[in-house]
């Protein structure tokens, strides 16, 4: 077996030497601020970020593009699968107000799937909202990720 040059190991241990004394320095420096911030054991740290009275984060709405069916843009925007989407959902299309005001024929605030696809159709200037018989769709909500079909 090959032995190390002496020169390399003397550095090397010096190397070690000094990430370990930065290390300790690093450690009691923090244990320090720890104490003189008020935490009343050693390793907490007060003044941390408590969580656990923070609300949970929102879920995001992604905005459906206009060459979306009215199912996929109705499953983006009830991202809480109410099964109606309200103004607020829908406040992430721009324009959109109208056609949601003019298809909430229940005049609720909320538009069911089918008021839904009759405000896309409105907003996209995509066919109207019939299945392919050409009857009316049904009001039931797609399945969560399965447009209707």
């Amino acid at each position: 077996m090959k032995q190390a040059h002496p020169r390399a190991l003397k550095c090397l241990l010096g190397t070690l030497c000094v990430a370990g004394s930065l290390a300790l320095s690093f450690g009691a420096h923090a244990a320090d601020n720890a104490s003189k911030a008020g935490a009343s054991k050693p390793g907490e740290v007060s003044g941390a970020l408590d969580t656990s009275k923070m609300d949970q984060p929102a879920a995001t709405t992604i905005a459906p593009g206009k060459s979306e069916t009215a199912d996929s843009a109705f499953l983006k925007l009830d991202i809480k699968s109410k099964g109606y989407v309200t103004k607020d959902d829908t406040k992430v299309l721009e324009g959109f107000d109208k056609s949601f005001t003019k298809h909430d024929d229940k005049r609720d605030g909320k538009l069911s799937l089918a008021e839904f696809r009759k405000a896309w159709s409105m907003y996209t200037g995509q066919a109207g909202p019939t299945g392919p018989s050409g009857a009316a769709a049904d009001d039931k909500a797609p399945a969560k990720g399965k447009p209707a079909q």
